[in-house]
């Protein structure tokens, strides 16, 4: 038994301008009923069909007839049954689902991308938190070398007043001595 229409052959479909499927045991339409470019009438009353393809929303300027009656009632939860002989109605329905798919598909591929890009800014922000441990380490050895380089300045500071100071008793001693002596 069959219950799914076979891909549609592109030759054979694009002059196609009726599609009379009603009383069958069919459970779908093909994806591929877009490249019927010329039809005007689709009957798919009495039908076991539970869902339309989303594609059906590239002929709204070319059917003029469609009717959905006596359906799965699957089908009534995305095209209620008011409707299942309205046009205008039915393709306006199916395109703001088409619309709301492609807005899925786009919002899966931004949220992959993200995702992505989430991947690589840890990864960066792994080097850069390194980076920074590598400069606080330098911070650190950059403060012991001028701890050091403080304390030689204070030393040698130190030494230049003893080495004065010293110089200064010596000459003070020599002319106290100097004055001691006798000529």
């Amino acid at each position: 038994m069959v219950t799914n229409l076979p891909p549609f052959q592109v030759a054979l479909v694009n002059s196609l301008q009726q599609l009379i499927l009603s009383e069958n045991i069919l459970t779908s339409l093909p994806q591929e009923i877009e490249g019927c470019s010329s039809l005007q009438k689709l009957l798919v009353q009495n039908y076991d069909l539970s869902w339309l393809p989303l594609s059906l929303a590239k002929l709204k300027d070319t059917l003029s007839e469609i009717d959905l009656s006596n359906n799965n009632e699957q089908l009534a939860v995305t095209i209620p049954t008011e409707v299942h002989r309205d046009i205008d109605s039915t393709m306006w329905i199916i395109s703001l689902q088409s619309q709301k798919l492609e807005c899925i598909d786009g919002l899966k591929h931004e949220f992959k991308t993200l995702q992505h890009d989430i991947v690589g800014y840890e990864f960066d922000l792994l080097q850069l938190e390194e980076q920074v441990a590598m400069l606080e380490q330098k911070k650190l050895n950059v403060e012991n070398d001028l701890d050091q380089v403080r304390h030689f300045l204070t030393a040698r500071e130190c030494k230049r007043h003893v080495q004065c100071w010293m110089e200064q008793k010596w000459e003070e001693i020599k002319l106290a001595c100097a004055s001691k002596m006798p000529v």
